[in-house]
């Protein structure tokens, strides 16, 4: 134990520290501001002490550095995602005014297309205006009437003329139908009819037979045809094997050339019957409104060559007319449907030809 004594002052006794320690005395120190007279080597000691609470830690400094350097990689992280982002954004910008661009410019072109047309129609109806006064004189326009009443005005009359020469068309058609059937029954009897029809297939003859559609159905047709083979047009005649789904008949020679034939004839008018299809073996005129020219379908073509299946006539509702179908010989149409591969699979300028030897009527007695 260390030995101390407060020096007194002029007034104050002599303290006696001999019965405390050296830490009561340290204690002592720092809550009295008196000052005392302290072994030089506890002094050292405090002092130590006090120096290494004012030093810094460097255990303590590392993770703040550490701390400031993931802050500053993370601002300039967020820095660079904000450009790219902001870029990102400026692009799709630049796609959006651009496809603005071209949507206005395809409106412009829309627009003056229009206006075209519009002009267009103007001429149209000052054309059609003209017309319609060249076929019926007495038809007047008063002035000052407003363009689309006279529109109206040439409509109702344009939709009552076409109204009235259908009804005339048909009435013609029907007579037709009705002369054509009895002339047929008058000279064959009530049918039905059946041609035989001899070929010549790669140097071998042979035979099929045709039935006649009912002369109920297509009686115009089935006399167009009659009155072919009464004339003997098919006679040393060619089928043409090109596409896969028919054969065609035409008249002409085995040079391919044509055969100026009388009594190859046009039908007057497109005759078709649902009742009667395209179907696989039927036999039909080909074209509008049909012949001198007639096929076979050698599958069931009734959508293609029915009405509306063919979009290239003006008159699309129509459709070939189908007047026959072949009862016998379906084996002949094999070969025909080998010949039509054959020269599908050559290309478009390869053509094969089977003669037609003859075509003859064997109903009710030859013709």
């Amino acid at each position: 134990m260390v030995l101390m004594r407060r020096q007194s002052s002029a007034t104050g006794p002599v303290v006696d520290y001999s019965d405390y320690d050296a830490s009561t005395i340290r204690f002592q120190q720092h809550k009295s501001e008196r000052s005392y007279f302290v072994d030089p080597e506890l002094r050292s000691y405090d002092d130590d002490a006090a120096a290494k609470k004012r030093r810094p830690n460097k255990n303590a400094q590392f993770p703040t550095k550490i701390i400031f350097i993931l802050s500053q990689y993370l601002i300039f992280g967020g820095l660079v995602y904000s450009g790219w982002n902001l870029k990102g954004q400026l692009k799709s910008v630049e796609t959006q005014l651009e496809s603005s661009k071209a949507d206005y410019d395809s409106l412009r072109s829309v627009l003056r297309n229009t206006e075209d047309q519009l002009d267009k129609a103007h001429g149209d109806f000052s054309t059609l205006k003209k017309k319609l006064l060249s076929i019926n004189p007495f038809l007047k326009f008063e002035d000052g009437v407003e363009e689309s009443d006279e529109r109206k005005k040439i409509s109702d009359t344009l939709i009552s003329r076409h109204d009235t020469q259908t009804q005339r068309i048909d009435a013609m058609q029907k007579s037709i139908q009705q002369t054509h059937k009895r002339e047929l029954i008058s000279r064959y009897g009530e049918g039905p009819y059946r041609i035989e029809v001899q070929v010549l297939v790669q140097g071998v003859e042979k035979y099929f037979t045709i039935e006649l559609a009912p002369v109920e159905l297509m009686p115009h047709s089935v006399h167009t045809f009659m009155e072919m083979i009464q004339y003997k047009v098919w006679d040393d005649t060619m089928f043409i094997h090109k596409v896969s789904h028919v054969v065609l008949a035409a008249p002409i020679d085995e040079e391919g050339g044509s055969k100026k034939i009388e009594h190859a004839k046009q039908l007057l008018f497109p005759e078709y019957s649902d009742e009667f299809p395209h179907e696989a073996n039927t036999i039909g005129f080909q074209g509008r409104p049909g012949g001198p020219e007639i096929y076979i379908n050698l599958d069931d073509n009734s959508d293609h060559h029915g009405p509306g299946g063919q979009k290239h006539h003006d008159l699309v509702e129509e459709a070939d007319p189908c007047f026959g179908k072949i009862v016998s010989g379906l084996d002949v149409l094999e070969e025909f449907r080998a010949l039509n591969q054959k020269a599908e699979s050559l290309g478009e300028q390869e053509v094969y030809y089977t003669k037609i030897i003859t075509m003859k009527y064997i109903g009710d007695g030859e013709v």
